[in-house]
């Protein structure tokens, strides 16, 4: 599925499938993962040119992710996320290792899903905040906001137990704290 999508990213519906050699299309039953390969002994089915081994491996890999989250959460909405998730994730890997990219069409809607799904409640407020920063501020203010962040975190905890009260601290206020730093210090630095 991977290697497919990494094929297909200027458009996922249509054309169908075709080899990368001779752009002959492919026919479903040369599209069945890991099992096609094995079938045609790793060549195209038409031109007979080899089929890199990477496919079949990615598509291994996406069933043995998918098989984990399934054992490990069950079938629940949550795993069906935390698969697509895995299988996203996967693709953007691959991509990155061979063009040096992460595009945009496959990261913004896997950053919206993830907001809108909120992993059913993991707890996972502070990153989002941060994904909202970088946003808002741009990634090379996240090291900066990070550094801020863990000040704040390190003074409220300090209080926090000469205080004598629970050592748990929260982020949110620590990466507002930073982001009003990096918002004043710009401004400043503009003058």
């Amino acid at each position: 599925m991977q290697t497919w999508i990494e094929i297909r990213l200027p458009g996922l519906a249509h054309p169908p499938s075709r080899c990368p050699h001779c752009a002959t299309a492919l026919r479903w039953r040369h599209n069945v993962p890991v099992l096609s390969w094995l079938w045609l002994r790793g060549r195209c089915a038409f031109c007979a040119a080899p089929i890199a081994a990477r496919y079949p491996l990615v598509e291994a890999a996406t069933g043995a992710l998918c098989a984990g989250i399934a054992v490990l959460y069950g079938p629940t909405l949550l795993a069906l996320a935390l698969m697509g998730l895995a299988a996203m994730l996967l693709v953007l890997a691959c991509f990155d290792l061979e063009h040096l990219l992460l595009p945009d069409c496959l990261t913004l809607p896997l950053l919206w899903a993830g907001l809108l799904a909120n992993a059913a409640g993991l707890g996972l407020g502070d990153a989002k905040l941060l994904a909202a920063l970088g946003a808002w501020l741009g990634w090379q203010a996240l090291p900066a906001l990070l550094l801020a962040a863990g000040l704040w975190g390190v003074a409220a905890g300090l209080l926090a137990r000469w205080r004598r009260r629970a050592a748990l601290q929260p982020l949110g206020p620590g990466l507002a704290f930073g982001a009003a730093l990096i918002v004043a210090g710009a401004g400043l630095m503009a003058r």
